[in-house]
């Protein structure tokens, strides 16, 4: 009986997740072509990516109050342990970006430039931590929690982390245009999924992966306030702020992942 019950519990969680998906996209597109002529500033495409992501927001939130267990499903059950998370996430989220910044300051590749007063620097700092924040608590929710959970319990675990990161890679580069080209930065991007995806299948909560993917977005963000990069350096020898540009970063990106994963599974009973 539990075993029937399961099974229909994770088609249903698979339909939700395709029939939400397809409505996001899908009535996006029309939403887009309706609204461009009242924001001409706007593109199609950029007025599609807005409302396609609130969108698929709407459907993660609809399945997390509408579930039984929505929350635990996503992984922000109520819990002690999830300041903890985030901290630990944001911590090892410091250790690949700090490790190649490191290395194109000693090769000449960025060198130091600081011009901000005190007051303006802590202010951008501050705002950089909470768009940081904010963006990757909303990308995480949909991406690892809502998306990867329902395809890791429906196909396994590396089917599901695979197919979630693919996705997570096609909807930041892929467009559709005449002679669309995929750049090497979408492989960096699938690594960077896989790198997010692992503590949250550890462990089970979404913590760990927030705080790595708030590191990221705050240090890229943060960056350019202290150090200013090279231009005739290719970007595939030494990272930019972005660090899936360079397949140099992409082992150091999983390894970053798996060590989340490895950290917080171990002391993931000590936290319950």
């Amino acid at each position: 009986m539990n075993s029937n019950a399961n099974t229909r519990m994770r088609r249903r969680e698979l339909h939700h997740l395709l029939a939400g998906v397809a409505a996001a996209l899908v009535g996006s597109v029309f939403l887009a072509l309706l609204l461009h002529p009242l924001f001409p500033t706007f593109t199609p495409e950029r007025i599609f990516t807005r409302l396609a992501a609130l969108s698929a927001l709407g459907a993660a939130l609809h399945y997390t109050f509408t579930f039984p267990e929505g929350w635990n499903r996503v992984g922000l059950a109520p819990s002690s342990a999830l300041t903890g998370d985030i901290l630990r996430g944001f911590r090892l989220g410091l250790v690949p970006f700090l490790f190649f910044l490191g290395l194109r300051i000693l090769f000449g590749a960025a060198f130091f430039g600081f011009n901000r007063t005190l007051g303006d620097l802590a202010f951008r700092l501050l705002e950089n931590l909470l768009a940081a924040l904010i963006i990757a608590f909303s990308e995480e929710f949909f991406m690892r929690g809502y998306l990867t959970g329902i395809l890791v319990r429906s196909g396994g675990s590396t089917a599901g982390i695979l197919l979630g990161s693919l996705f997570f890679s096609a909807i930041h580069f892929l467009r559709i245009r005449p002679g669309q080209q995929i750049p090497p930065e979408a492989f960096g991007l699938f690594c960077t999924g896989i790198a997010l995806a692992l503590p949250l299948v550890a462990t089970g909560r979404l913590g760990r992966s927030v705080g790595l993917h708030s590191a990221w977005i705050f240090l890229m963000k943060s960056s350019p306030l202290f150090f200013i990069a090279r231009q005739d350096v290719s970007p595939l020898l030494w990272p930019p702020e972005r660090l899936y540009a360079s397949p140099l970063a992409w082992p150091l990106l999983l390894l970053t992942g798996c060590l989340a994963a490895k950290v917080s599974s171990s002391g993931s009973d000590s936290d319950q």
